[in-house]
């Protein structure tokens, strides 16, 4: 069972790729740039968890992310500002 039932995004782990999940297509864009959080511009590092995976990820403006994948899918759990603001 999905211990996080509000979550609208699902990711293959290899890709990063975010899909439509019940016929709902929430996507989020960075705040910063607009770049779809669906597509990360470059995955910095992978780490396996008990509950599945955390990635780190850059935007194209510099912004980095925490992602957190599990079976319920992906959200971002923090994000930084791009670089020099």
């Amino acid at each position: 069972m999905c211990k996080h039932p509000t979550w609208t995004h699902r990711v293959a782990p290899s890709t990063l790729e975010i899909s439509e999940q019940e016929g709902r297509s929430e996507v989020s864009n960075c705040p910063f740039c607009g770049w779809p959080d669906a597509r990360p511009f470059r995955v910095l590092s992978r780490h396996r968890t008990p509950e599945g995976e955390t990635v780190w990820t850059r935007c194209c403006c510099g912004s980095a992310q925490v992602r957190s994948i599990d079976e319920c899918g992906a959200r971002i759990v923090a994000r930084s500002r791009p670089a020099g603001t």
